[in-house]
């Protein structure tokens, strides 16, 4: 039979394809050849015109072989292949059919292979198709194309089961020959329901196929993982040992992550953060985020994950992530970071417990079966989207997805089942609840919105994390004053106390400060050691700290090392320089004046004991320290000022003086008193800083929130500036 076709030049790619394809094949025996000479020269024909892209000489010569002899198997078999290549399916399934009667199994195997590529061109014909290419593993149980064609149609199929056989498929090629047609990579990339026996199978064929291919020794950190999530960590260790021996340079920054995570898993946590702050060193390097990127995500706020996808630059990105883990460390003076190693022992539970169990499943590919299925789609305050979009590259289910940004539960209900009912689980956050449950079609846990008292806002929790610092908190008093020190720079004074009675055991207590830039790397840090003293009625741990800046705007940190507690604050820096060329003041020192053989802070010879909390008891004596700079002399050496100084009760609602006292909580009384000083001063030297002191006697004030304002007036240029504080009296 003879199918008319236009003459056209065949593709070059399906002209590869077909020519491949009987390069794949078996050599036909003998018997399967067409007997007399002018029939194979027809075949001869046919192969070269087809190789010339003359598809339609090609196509003729074969119906004339054909003709000459109808059950000729070969001829059939090139036939139906041309026919398929030019989209005639039916055509070549004919054609496949007839030749399945040959006498020759290389010609049958041929036979099964064409049926099942052209009832993959037909509508509905999958399994039909995975049918024959079954028919041809019969012949053949090593074939490469058969294996690949079975994965490949189970991929058409765009179901669990379609991709469960076509992993099966890969596997088994896989250990035959990985590189054929891609399929090694083609398993790592589509394939996200690996099951263990499948990760022991590749693994126990590559760990042999890389020793004697050398070339593709980079697949040992594939190897790496596998053996972590199969939780066999010295292997997983011993699979980078040979990936650093032969591919030293092969993805540094996540080779070295897998290296912190199995430090982690040994229960080395320094040894974690160490190497781990060592990925994101090479990360902004080498580029090479993408695994970071998928493990931390998760817990990104909405604001964090539009930042990602819009910084370009690796080490934009790994600003991002250093600010991203600061921003959510307890104390970020020490090392240790609690809450990057609560995350990632998280995610370590959440991969073992809470991976989506059927990752291929409808409801995890299609959005619009997503959405039907879900409960509550329909709900205005609940899009189930937000399940979806967070964990498609992190196989975890929705209960994995909550565990992950808010760590285990309080507890777990398991309601008894019924025959109607399906398995479910409620999980209990302080005053809230989330109830999920394994619906018929999803297969993984869903959440199950519930418009009830108790029921937890879902929407909140994934755009949130919370985690439960293991110390109890002590929170501590302080604040900061600036000055500018001998070379014009700006420098530092931190002040900050806590309450001996808070850790009455404790025998001695160092204290640090400590400057960051606006990208959280470090640039200063002072440590000191904190001192005892009485403040009003409360006896105090006091520390002072020192740095002096060449950034003006970053953060800076605070901690009081009490052991069993937490003691630490933060704060944005933002200060502007001293210009050291006009009349300015630096910040004010309050404190009381310390009892003789008392433990005190000292500066420019001025002894003060700090106070801060800048509260203090009626009747208490109130000592007030600053410097001037850029007084102008007369020409003799001489400088003078003249300064104001009042003390007025504070409007309540006026605040606090911002900056450092942001977060200190401000009051004041009804009934109002003020005090005003005038003085004529002189300075000491003929040049520099000029130090100011003076008391105030908190008996002359009514109890209550005090503005403390600074008045001074260059006696000589005329300038002025002025500097105000707040502070509290309360009654003794």
């Amino acid at each position: 039979m003879q199918i008319n076709v236009t003459q056209k030049p065949l593709p070059v790619a399906v002209a590869f394809v077909l020519l491949t394809f009987s390069s794949l094949c078996p050599a036909p025996a003998a018997d399967s050849l067409v007997s007399h000479s002018g029939e194979q020269l027809y075949l001869d024909r046919a192969g070269t015109l087809l190789a010339a892209h003359d598809t339609a000489a090609a196509l003729h010569q074969l119906d004339t072989a054909l003709e000459r002899s109808p059950d000729a198997g070969r001829a059939l078999i090139d036939r139906g292949r041309l026919r398929l290549a030019l989209g005639n399916p039916g055509g070549a399934r004919e054609d496949f059919g007839r030749a399945l009667f040959s006498d020759s199994a290389g010609i049958r195997y041929e036979a099964h292979l064409g049926l099942g590529h052209a009832f993959r061109k037909m509508t509905n014909r999958n399994w039909d198709a995975i049918r024959e290419y079954r028919q041809a593993l019969r012949y053949d149980p090593a074939s490469r194309e058969a294996l690949y064609s079975i994965a490949m149609t189970g991929f058409d199929l765009a179901e669990t089961s379609g991709y469960r056989l076509a992993s099966e498929m890969l596997v088994e090629l896989i250990c035959i020959d990985p590189e054929y047609r891609d399929a090694y990579h083609l398993w790592r990339e589509k394939i996200r329901d690996q099951t263990n026996d499948e990760l022991h199978t590749v693994d126990s064929f590559l760990s042999e196929y890389l020793e004697a291919n050398p070339g593709k020794a980079y697949r040992w950190l594939d190897l790496a993982w596998d053996r972590f999530r199969l939780h066999e960590i010295d292997r997983a260790w011993q699979a980078l040992d040979k990936l650093e021996t032969t591919q030293p340079a092969y993805k540094i920054p996540e080779q070295t992550l897998l290296r912190a995570r199995i430090l982690l898993e040994r229960g080395d946590t320094l040894g974690f953060e160490r190497t781990y702050h060592q990925a994101l060193a090479a990360g902004g390097k080498y580029g090479g985020f993408e695994r970071m990127f998928v493990e931390v995500q998760p817990i990104f706020t909405p604001a964090e994950k539009e930042k990602w996808y819009g910084i370009k630059g690796s080490k934009d990105v790994a600003v991002l992530f250093r600010r991203f883990w600061k921003s959510r460390d307890p104390d970020p003076i020490t090392f240790r970071n609690e809450r990057l190693v609560n995350h990632y022992l998280r995610l370590r539970e959440a991969e073992t417990y809470y991976r989506q169990q059927f990752p291929h499943s409808l409801f995890q590919t299609s959005r619009e079966y997503f959405m039907l299925l879900s409960p509550g789609s329909n709900l205005m305050e609940y899009d189930p989207e937000i399940f979806r979009t967070g964990n498609r590259q992190l196989p975890l289910d929705q209960r994995g997805m909550l565990y992950i940004r808010h760590g285990p539960p309080e507890r777990i209900n398991h309601p008894d089942m019924t025959q109607k009912s399906n398995p479910s689980e409620i999980w209990y956050y302080e005053d809230s609840y989330y109830v999920f449950e394994r619906l018929k079609g999803a297969g993984d846990y869903l959440f199950i919105p519930l418009p009830i008292t108790g029921a937890g806002d879902v929407k909140k929790a994934l755009a949130t994390d919370s985690f439960r610092d293991q110390l109890p908190r002590l929170e501590q008093e302080y604040y900061a004053s600036e000055f500018m020190d001998e070379d014009g720079n700006l420098e530092l004074e931190f002040y900050q106390s806590v309450p001996i009675s808070g850790a009455a055991e404790v025998k001695a207590v160092q204290a640090s400060a400590a400057v960051f830039d606006t990208t959280w790397l470090i640039q200063a840090i002072d440590t000191s050691s904190a001192f005892k003293a009485m403040a009003g009625n409360d006896s105090l741990w006091i520390a002072v700290n020192r740095i002096v800046l060449h950034a003006n705007r970053g953060y800076y940190a605070l901690n009081m090392d009490l052991s069993g507690f937490r003691v630490a604050a933060r704060n944005v820096l933002d200060l502007n320089p001293y210009s050291g060329a006009t009349l300015e003041l630096s910040g004010i020192i309050l404190g009381t004046a310390p009892a003789a053989g008392q433990h005190a802070h000292s500066r420019n010879g001025i002894k003060i004991l700090p106070r801060p909390s800048l509260e203090f008891v009626h009747g208490e004596v109130i000592r007030v320290y600053f410097e001037i700079y850029g007084l102008r002399d007369n020409g003799n050496g001489e400088r003078a000022w003249r300064e104001r100084i009042t003390v007025s009760l504070a409007d309540k609602k006026a605040g606090g003086v911002g900056g450092f006292f942001a977060g200190l909580a401000f009051w004041s009384r009804d009934r109002a008193k003020s005090l005003s000083f005038d003085f004529q001063r002189n300075a000491q030297d003929p040049e520099g800083r000029a130090a100011e002191y003076f008391d105030i006697d908190s008996a002359e004030l009514t109890p209550g929130r005090y503005r403390l304002q600074i008045r001074i007036e260059d006696e000589l240029s005329g300038e002025r500036k002025e500097v105000s504080w707040e502070f509290t009296v309360i009654a003794g």
